[in-house]
């Protein structure tokens, strides 16, 4: 059993909030993202298509994700920079 449930801790967040998500995440399954989104609807969501649970681009392979999550010379997922740089943008500067 967790000693946080995820949901009820994301809802006490007061702070701009960016929720990442990778679709080939075999750790925190998709699911999961959206119930966070949901729990906390002022969040902005960003849904990788490639995405593993190490940041990376993947699949739902066990064995190739094992492979990638080694490799400590693949690069972070694409757009995964640029989304959070945006999104910190968008912060500081109170932009919509």
């Amino acid at each position: 059993m967790m000693r946080f449930i995820p949901t009820q801790e994301i809802a006490k967040v007061r702070v701009p909030t960016l929720i990442i998500q990778g679709k080939t995440d075999v750790t925190v399954p998709f699911a999961s993202g959206v119930r966070l989104s949901k729990a906390k609807p002022d969040a902005q969501f960003y849904l990788n298509e490639t995405m593993n649970h190490v940041l990376k681009d993947g699949d739902l392979n066990l064995l190739d994700t094992k492979k990638v999550n080694e490799n400590p010379n693949l690069p972070l997922s694409t757009g995964l920079v640029s989304t959070i740089v945006k999104f910190i943008i968008k912060v500081e500067t109170g932009a919509k």
